[in-house]
């Protein structure tokens, strides 16, 4: 919807919505709270009178000892959780009305435009240029979320074991990488909308490439800086490289339609599903040294993905001139 609405400069907008789901994200627990079943704790003292007898050898003496017992006692009340549903559907069903109201009052326009003006890239492409082309695609998603998903499943748990770490310092460091994280996606609505979407790609698919092996480095030898340094790094390197992805595609390659995204989300989810296998098995048979391992190879391989896909852009560049001069000498003939 951003990238048929915005076009070429679908830059910042699209950057804009992601960034709101992060602001959602924050958001979804502060305002569920206060519907939530509360438990009420409560104290309550019993007594037990216990009689021991203890025979001497003169007389039996009787002998009565109190017991106190203080048990706690919880009471859940039912929640309200539903009330917070409702306050979803009532936004949700604000923006659909908004939404639908502004699709009836738009009028339906005929496309006015010279129809030699030359596409932005050539819809003409070759079918093996396409299928290469989003191959690539997809295996640059697949290696992204792969990236993701290790730091969001394998921190806490490389902290702990590799690090030796507590479960406190272990969920600083996941914060650390969330506010990176949300960082990142707020000040790329506005870095995409001053520089190009290809060198903002190549400035932070690099830095995560150097993050990933400065994580590496540093954590072999169990230096806790390195973790405070080049985690936050790798959140706010990750964070605008979804969003940015698509915009290149549709800048660049092809027309991004519902269908090429839903190829690309299909195929790019793999990543999420295979990363806790993969790597947890080799964390499991070898060490726990395999979550930096896996990072740096991760992002190594995005890296020449995008070297690659460059130099196909280049290609398809080629095509794209070839069609505009063909357009221009159908225009001088007449």
């Amino acid at each position: 919807m951003v990238l048929q609405i915005w076009g070429i400069h679908n830059g910042p907008y699209m950057q804009a919505l992601h960034f709101m789901y992060a602001v959602g994200g924050i958001i979804s627990p502060l305002a569920t709270a206060p519907f939530l079943s509360i438990r009420l704790h409560f104290d309550n003292q019993t007594s037990t009178y216990t009689n021991i007898s203890k025979i001497h050898k003169l007389s039996e003496n009787l002998i009565s000892t109190l017991k106190s017992k203080i048990i706690a006692t919880q009471e859940t009340h039912d929640s309200s959780v539903h009330f917070a549903f409702a306050i979803t559907a009532v936004f949700a069903l604000s923006c659909s009305f908004l939404f639908v109201c502004s699709l009836c009052r738009s009028t339906k326009q005929t496309n006015r435009k010279d129809n030699h003006t030359p596409p932005r890239v050539p819809t003409d492409l070759p079918k093996s240029i396409r299928l290469i082309s989003l191959s690539l695609m997809c295996a640059t998603f697949w290696f992204y979320l792969f990236l993701e998903e290790a730091m969001v499943f394998f921190l806490p748990t490389f902290t702990l074991e590799h690090m030796q770490w507590t479960q406190s310092q272990g969920s600083y460091a996941a914060t650390s990488y969330w506010t990176a994280f949300a960082i990142g996606r707020l000040s790329g609505i506005i870095i995409t909308h001053r520089y190009k979407t290809d060198k903002v790609l190549a400035t932070y698919i690099t830095g995560l490439t150097l993050s990933s092996f400065g994580l590496m480095i540093t954590t072999l030898y169990q230096k806790d800086i390195g973790v405070w340094i080049f985690v936050p790094m790798s959140g706010f390197c990750q964070s605008i490289l979804f969003p940015l992805l698509l915009s290149w595609i549709d800048e660049d390659f092809f027309k991004v339609t519902g269908k090429i995204v839903s190829v690309i989300m299909f195929l790019g989810s793999v990543g999420i599903m295979v990363t806790p296998i993969i790597l947890g098995y080799l964390i499991d048979l070898f060490t726990p040294m395999w979550f930096p391992y896996a990072e740096v190879i991760g992002s190594v391989c995005l890296l020449l993905l995008y070297f690659v896909l460059l130099c196909l852009r280049s290609k398809i560049l080629i095509v794209h001139q070839e069609t505009i001069s063909s357009l221009t000498v159908a225009d001088t003939s007449r």
